[in-house]
Formats: C-alpha cells, sequence, structure tokens
C-alpha cells in the first residue's frame, strides 16, 4: 500500500542489517538481507485494510489498483494525506479522472476477462481448415479489441447498461465487417467520422501506426442480433470449441455470465451426449431425448433455450440471416434484454428473472 513508512515499521528492518552486519556479512549482503525482507513482507505484496474504517491511503489505493492496476499517482495521494478523499463528492471526482485516463485501459480489460472470460480468446482457437478467414485476416486482435472499445465507450458516455445486452450499434473495421456481413463501403465512409467517448488514437490498434484502413468506427447494425456483446464475434468464438458449436457449452455460459444462474454440475453417472443419438438427426433433437431422463431435464430446460439462441453462430462467429427457424431465437434474445432492464430497476427480481427467461419456451 502505498503510505508514509512509520519508524516502527522501519526498525525491525534497520535491526535484521545490524545483525547481519555483526555475523560477519558484508555490508552490501548486510542490506540485501533487508531488501530481501521488504520484498517478501505482507504490506509489499497485499494491499492489507486493517480496520473497518479505511484511511484516506487505504481508499486511495483501492480505488487506484481497482481502476488502474497501479498504485495512486501524486493528486490522489495528496488528497489522502489531507484527508478529503473520504468525502463522497471528492472520490466521486477522482473516480471519473481515474477513469478519464489512458490507464484505466487495465480496468477494461480485467473487468472484461474476469465478466466475459475474455482473457480466453483464443485458447480453442476455430479450426484453420474450417476458418481460413479467421487467420488470413488476423480477426482475433480485432474481436478483442471490438468488445473493449465498446465498453470503454459506454464507460465514457455514462450509457445505460441494458446497452451491454441490447443496441442497435457496434464498433468495427473492415475485416470484422466483412465477417459480419456488413458492406465494407459503410465502414470506409465512416471512418473520418467522430465517435463518442473515444479518440482517434483509441480507434486505431495497437501497432497499425496511421493506417486509416485498419482502425475502427461505429456503425448502425441492420441485423440487431450483433447488438450488444452477445452478437460480439468475440464471444460467440470463445463459447466454441474452435471446430464446432454446443448450445449447452454456450447456454451454461450465458447462465453463469449473463443471468447469474450457475447450473448445478451434471450427475456422475450421466453419458455425455453423443454425435446421434437413435436416429436423431439435429442437436436440438439430440438433446430433446436427452431431457427425456429426469436428471437431465431440471437443468437442461434453463440451459438449452438460451444456447440455442446463439446457435445461428459458427465457431468464427459468422452467422447466417434470419429465418422462420431462427426467428424464434431472436425472441430469447429480446427476453434477455428486457429482463436486463428490469434488472437494473428492480435487484430483487433476478432470481424471477432469470428463470422466466431461460425457461420461456418461445424458442423451442
Amino acid at each position: 500500500m502505498a503510505a508514509p513508512v512509520a519508524d516502527t515499521e522501519v526498525a525491525p528492518l534497520l535491526a535484521l542489517v545490524m545483525q547481519a552486519e555483526q555475523s560477519g556479512m558484508s555490508a552490501e549482503a548486510a542490506i540485501q538481507e533487508g531488501v530481501k525482507a521488504i520484498l517478501c513482507a505482507p504490506e509489499f505484496l497485499y494491499r492489507e485494510e486493517k480496520a473497518s474504517q479505511l484511511t484516506g491511503y487505504e481508499l486511495a489505493s483501492r480505488l487506484s489498483y481497482f481502476l488502474w492496476s497501479s498504485m495512486p499517482d501524486e493528486p490522489l495521494m495528496k488528497l489522502a494525506r489531507s484527508g478529503e478523499i473520504a468525502r463522497p463528492e471528492v472520490l466521486r471526482r477522482e473516480a471519473l479522472r481515474l477513469l478519464a485516463d489512458p490507464r484505466s485501459e487495465a480496468f477494461v480489460e480485467e473487468f472484461l476477462n474476469g465478466w466475459l472470460d475474455l482473457r480466453k480468446l483464443g485458447t480453442m482457437a476455430p479450426d484453420v481448415h474450417k476458418f481460413a478467414t479467421y487467420y488470413d485476416n488476423d480477426l482475433e486482435p480485432a474481436m478483442r479489441m471490438e468488445t473493449r472499445l465498446y465498453f470503454r465507450q459506454l464507460l465514457h458516455t455514462n450509457g445505460p447498461a441494458t446497452r451491454l445486452l441490447d443496441s442497435d450499434y457496434t464498433l468495427v473495421n473492415l475485416d470484422l465487417a466483412r465477417l459480419y456481413g456488413m458492406s465494407p463501403e459503410v465502414v470506409s465512409k465512416n471512418l473520418a467520422t467522430a465517435v463518442p467517448g473515444l479518440t482517434p488514437q483509441e480507434l486505431v490498434p495497437d501497432g497499425a501506426g496511421h493506417a486509416p484502413s485498419l482502425g475502427f468506427t461505429q456503425v448502425k447494425l441492420t441485423d440487431r442480433r450483433r447488438g450488444g456483446v452477445l452478437g460480439h464475434a468475440s464471444v460467440l468464438t470463445l463459447t466454441a470449441n474452435g471446430v464446432d458449436t454446443s448450445p449447452v457449452i454456450r447456454g451454461v455460459w450465458l447462465l453463469e455470465n449473463i443471468l447469474g444462474a450457475t447450473p448445478s454440475p451434471p450427475p456422475p453417472n450421466v453419458p455425455a451426449i453423443e454425435p446421434d443419438i437413435r436416429g436423431a438427426k439435429t442437436i436440438r433433437d439430440q438433446l430433446m431425448k436427452h431431457q427425456a431422463s429426469g436428471s437431465c431435464r431440471s437443468c437442461h430446460r434453463q440451459i438449452d433455450p438460451p444456447g440455442f439462441a446463439l446457435e445461428n453462430f459458427d465457431a468464427s462467429a459468422a452467422g447466417g440471416g434470419i429465418t422462420s427457424t431462427t426467428r424464434p431465437l431472436c425472441r430469447w434474445m429480446r427476453a434477455v434484454s428486457s429482463a436486463a432492464r428490469i434488472l437494473t430497476t428492480s435487484p430483487g427480481s433476478r432470481r424471477s428473472c432469470s428463470t422466466d427467461v431461460t425457461s420461456s419456451p418461445a424458442v423451442w
């Protein structure tokens, strides 16, 4: 923790160094012993908060490591010394200042890694033979950047939380636009247009220099299934296994990461779903047969519907158009967005919302 060092904290270290010298160590070796003790001290390794009432320095450290993943800067330390940081209006002002600083990218990265499992993107990359475009256009960095820019813009513009799940726009570059079936001309035309809440530098990937053709821009969506993070290529790719998709894997991910309703683990005596079950031709038929078992039905009636809502997208996040078959799936996506609006106004309704949405018959 960044705070003034008390004499009582220095005294044991000095005693250690002096004792090392008295035992025959050189002055340099003795000082090294003291440095090792500092580096191993819990106060150096962890942010210790020793009382329920935080001191100014503890509050400054908590805020700085939360938003910057680093120690407080001098303005924050000055407020900690004076105690001014404990005032709610000062704390809010400093939080906004830290968020406006480029170092807040650490918060964006860690939040998305924790919430959406974005750190897993690329661990099971799409098959190189089936999804060559993923590699030809180096889509993985672009997928990750779309989600980061989208979240960062919501932060900087104080956008509504419901827009995380439902929106009529996204941020893409030319390669992502092609993956999404958009016209590249739309992206090229918008590249010179300012994007609210984001600087021109933020819209160009690291290492791209000043090449505007590699930059991102905001585009209006004609396919609303792409609106919000559930339609982002990053999420759709990391919830696949690189070769194929599974409504069960995506359904569990949606329940855990979006609705906060982690399903129970499968019973130990239940076998995995085989490629075909007694003549079943589709994954939907397979899962319906799987639900014939009472021990599977209670969980799969909540897991499968949201998973099928994303089944129109393949392992590289490409998707076909809306048809009579996929239109019911879009209704579930709208149901999730409606649930999100309820959650932002009535936190106590979380459990009932998640149950109603996942068991909705509309997707079947």
